[in-house]
């Protein structure tokens, strides 16, 4: 009846170490995705080799965030830019931009020579995931006083539906608080939509055109309903919807840093015409020499300063002189005109001062020859480029047009007689385009300046003096000596007709709040600058005189908009 003792070989043995299941290594350890994080239910426990992950990260947390970080008794707020592993740490990592300059150890988003974000110097910090909490400034408002407590309490609705740009401008599109509210180096995107739409319908067709895939629609419908439906009803964008735009043209674009980094205007319109709207290229070029058609967005001029260069060239002159110099014509006349002045980068200036032309003629770039006779007014049968090359008469189109007579005169002399008059076969009427706005640059901020019409003023006659001829053929019966050029006269009788006035927008005016607070955008009246274009010759021997307005439009500008002239 003894209890037997089980034998050894009945005995359940314990598993050897060749038979053991082996804990994972951390060298297979599966490293998480930068959106996920630990959770402590899949970590092995009481593992050596798998340090166990913190039980207290935030998982609302993800690039973007508003978060704090305490060090110490200091407690950092900022952005998360960042989340991954760094060579040495155990933990899941995150990169911050801060919202004020730590040193050291703040950086730039480097971290051990490698970058992983970017960010203004003394401004980056790497720390544990687990450190990070969402800013508790924020945690328990509202979306809407969130938004106000960031970006400031101007209200910025979302507007459906078709809103056309104002005829004249009032005061509800005046003061702070007015145009584009700017946000982290977004300068140079809310100064080329401003000068784009606020005033001008001519780029409205993007707005309907067909797109391809659901973030390209996404932005069109962005750029309409949030940014110039509500500019041109209330005159006002708050930075909020710019952000969402600059994160999706950031996603949709190959131009990366969208959302963050500042641009340059021409690459900003390159990237919506071509890869966000895929519209028709806005201009034709022919060569005169082979007949070859190219087809770009903007007119970039490309010149060397020579002899019969002015100091302070308008742009009508510019654009004629870099034509006349390639052998290049406008192939057909275009809606918009994207001028850019001669420069390189941002800091170097082919002239000092450029004084942006009110109109462009561009009749005799389309291959034909406009207006009359330089000497006598008459019908125009010959044209010559190289007069107008030597400057030697005042002209501002491509050649100077002569009758049969004078251009025999002229070309008796013995500076001319190397000259090769062409024969005018393709006369043109005028074909005019008008400055709309002109975008400026200094020390790497953009500012746009807008040429709007004024109000009509009812106690202002616009037929002028009774005295005053209204035809062309009044004109020349009246003053068949008169020295003034036709064209000249004709622009004095229009401008009676249409007057203009300015307005100058920046979308960092000032700023509510220092480093935590937020920008405040402005826009102003700049009275008497549509004077002093008009009037050159004052400008070029006054110009220590003009306004700083003045001034500065003059010596920062960098792209012009030109609108096709309704009536040419």
């Amino acid at each position: 009846n003894r209890v037997e003792q089980p034998s050894t070989s009945n005995r359940v043995e314990l598993p050897s170490s060749s038979n053991r299941v082996e804990l994972p290594s951390t060298s297979n350890r599966v490293e998480l995705p930068s959106k996920h994080k630990h959770s402590p239910k899949n970590s092995p426990k009481n593992s050596p080799e798998t340090p166990e992950p913190p039980p207290d990260i935030d998982l609302s947390l993800e690039v973007g965030s508003m978060v704090q970080v305490s060090k110490g008794a200091v407690v950092h707020y900022g952005v998360l830019r960042w989340i991954g592993n760094l060579p040495g740490k155990r933990y899941v990592c995150a990169g911050l931009e801060l919202e004020e300059e730590i040193s050291p150890p703040g950086n730039d988003g480097c971290y051990d020579g490698v970058r992983y974000f970017t960010c203004p110097p003394f401004r980056a910090l790497f720390c544990y995931l687990h450190d990070c909490r969402p800013d508790r400034r924020f945690e328990e408002l509202p979306v809407q006083q969130k938004i106000k407590q960031y970006f400031g309490p101007q209200e910025s609705p979302v507007i459906e539906g078709r809103v056309d740009p104002p005829k004249h401008i009032g005061p509800m599109y005046l003061g702070r608080s007015r145009g584009i509210q700017g946000n982290k180096n977004s300068c140079y995107l809310d100064a080329t939509l401003y000068a784009m739409f606020a005033f001008d319908n001519t780029m409205d067709y993007v707005l309907s055109a067909p797109v391809e895939g659901p973030v390209n629609a996404e932005i069109q419908r962005k750029l309409k309903e949030c940014v110039v439906n509500p500019l041109r009803d209330g005159g006002f964008v708050g930075a909020e919807h710019m952000r969402v735009l600059r994160d999706l043209l950031s996603r949709s674009s190959t131009l990366g840093g969208l959302e963050t980094e500042e641009k340059e205007p021409e690459e900003l319109l390159n990237v919506l015409f071509t890869e966000i709207f895929n519209i028709k290229p806005l201009l034709s070029f022919r060569d005169g020499a082979t007949g070859e058609i190219s087809h770009v967005n903007l007119c970039q001029i490309l010149l060397e300063r020579d002899g019969y260069s002015s100091t302070m060239p308008q742009t009508q002159d510019l654009l004629t002189r870099y034509f006349v110099s390639q052998n290049l014509y406008f192939h057909s006349q275009p809606q918009l005109l994207l001028l850019q002045v001669p420069r390189s980068g941002k800091d170097f200036k082919l002239y000092d001062t450029v004084l942006p032309s009110t109109e462009l003629q561009l009749g005799g770039l389309c291959g034909g020859v406009w207006g009359s006779c330089y000497i006598c007014n008459k019908k125009p049968h010959y044209k010559c480029p190289q007069c107008y090359l030597n400057q030697e008469f005042k002209c501002k189109f491509s050649a100077v047009p002569y009758c049969d007579s004078c251009c025999k005169l002229v070309h008796k002399h013995p500076a001319r007689l190397d000259h090769d008059p062409e024969r005018a076969t393709n006369p043109t009427r005028g074909i005019k385009m008008v400055l709309s706005a002109v975008l400026c640059i200094h020390t790497s901020h953009y500012v746009t300046y807008c040429r709007v019409p004024a109000p009509p003023d009812p106690g202002e006659s616009v037929a002028g003096p009774s005295n005053y001829p209204q035809t062309v053929d009044e004109l020349l019966s009246t003053t068949p000596t008169d020295p003034a050029p036709l064209q000249q006269q004709q622009q004095q009788q229009q401008q009676q007709q249409q007057q203009y006035c300015w307005v100058f927008f920046d979308s960092m005016a000032d700023r509510e709040g220092g480093i935590g607070g937020y920008n405040i955008p402005q826009v102003q009246e700049c009275p008497e600058l549509e004077e002093w274009l008009q009037n050159p010759a004052k400008l070029l021997h006054e110009k220590d005189r003009a306004p700083d307005f003045v001034k500065r439009l003059i010596e920062d500008a960098l792209l012009c908009f030109y609108t096709k002239d309704e009536n040419s």
